[in-house]
């Protein structure tokens, strides 16, 4: 017999999170300087005042480019990427929180949204000495 939370959103098998679509939010894109050579930049999707959207990266100049050493993103969860220099995957799609495909899932994003940022700003020098070996 299969139990029922009261209150627990009700997932049927292979539902997953999708936010609002693109037409009905609001685009923003901005860096957050970590030196000279390294930054963050940050695009989120909000809809009615919460972020349902998300990708920040952490992006390394090498050779004149601006090149993604980390992102962490809302598609389907909240989870992390990591490449090395010549774009090889070191990490794919690291989970951090699961986004449930109920309208709860917006919260879960929008409140993920600040510790991720705050995660890659921690550990941007320790992601790029592994992007460089």
């Amino acid at each position: 017999m299969k139990r029922e939370i009261a209150g627990a959103p009700q997932q049927g098998p292979g539902e997953r999170y999708n936010p609002p679509p693109k037409h009905a939010c609001e685009e923003s894109n901005w860096q957050l300087p970590l030196d000279r050579e390294n930054r963050l930049h940050f695009h989120a999707r909000v809809y009615k005042r919460r972020i349902v959207h998300f990708s920040i990266e952490h992006q390394h100049r090498w050779d004149g480019e601006w090149k993604c050493v980390a992102r962490i993103d809302s598609k389907d969860s909240i989870h992390l990427h990591l490449w090395d220099r010549w774009g090889t995957v070191l990490v794919d799609h690291k989970v951090i929180t699961e986004i449930p495909p109920s309208p709860e899932g917006q919260q879960v994003v929008h409140n993920g949204f600040e510790p991720a940022g705050q995660l890659l700003e921690a550990k941007w020098e320790e992601h790029l000495r592994r992007w460089s070996e």
